[in-house]
């Protein structure tokens, strides 16, 4: 008779809780033959965002945005060590909360997390889940970003002096700045600007 599969380890009980790589594993489907498994990494970011952990805020407002939270109930603290549901709206067939997403996104970026304020960023850009459309406020927070060395906000930010956005008077000279330290991380979007851009230069066009 086989034995039981192993349970899932417990939720991280410290703010610092992505330093079990469980969360990150399991959404990205690291080690694991069923592929990536949202529902596991929300459960794990979840857990270590309510404790505190901006990097976990980040990523837990991404899979809300991207509605790769469950449409189930998730657990969250309550502030006096017990727990309350939190229920995700269903949107397309996943679960997931606008709200949510904008929530945690917010309070990471507050906290200073890159990755928390690029993603902001981005739904200011688009007024994306109940964010008012500011591209003064999307070129500030990927600045901000950038400046810590996010690869998506450095490309974005260059695009935003390739073609003045948010209140910038353009600047290739800047818009190329910012696209070669994102490409320098291997950024598609990025390689493909400065490919773009150096093309239309021999050709005698503008960024």
């Amino acid at each position: 008779m086989n034995d039981p599969p192993p349970l899932p380890p417990p939720p991280p009980t410290t703010a610092n809780a992505l330093n079990n790589p469980t969360g990150v594993a399991s959404e990205r489907g690291h080690g694991t033959a069923s592929g990536p498994d949202p529902s596991g990494a929300a459960a794990w970011f979840a857990a270590a965002a309510e404790l505190g952990h901006a990097p976990s805020m980040g990523r837990l407002g991404q899979l809300h945005r991207r509605k790769l939270v469950p449409p189930l109930c998730e657990p969250a603290c309550s502030g006096d060590g017990g727990s309350v549901d939190r229920c995700g709206s269903v949107d397309g067939g996943g679960g997931g909360s606008d709200a949510e997403a904008l929530r945690w996104l917010t309070r990471g970026a507050a906290l200073g997390d890159a990755a928390s304020a690029a993603g902001l960023a981005l739904l200011h850009a688009r007024g994306l889940c109940g964010a008012a459309p500011d591209d003064a406020k999307a070129l500030a927070l990927w600045r901000t970003a950038a400046e810590k060395g996010h690869a998506d906000a450095m490309c974005n930010l260059g695009t935003c002096y390739a073609h003045g956005i948010g209140g910038l008077a353009p600047s290739p000279a800047e818009a190329v700045a910012w696209w070669e330290m994102a490409a320098a991380e291997g950024h598609p979007t990025a390689l493909r600007e400065l490919a773009r851009h150096r093309r239309e230069a021999e050709e005698g066009s503008v960024v």
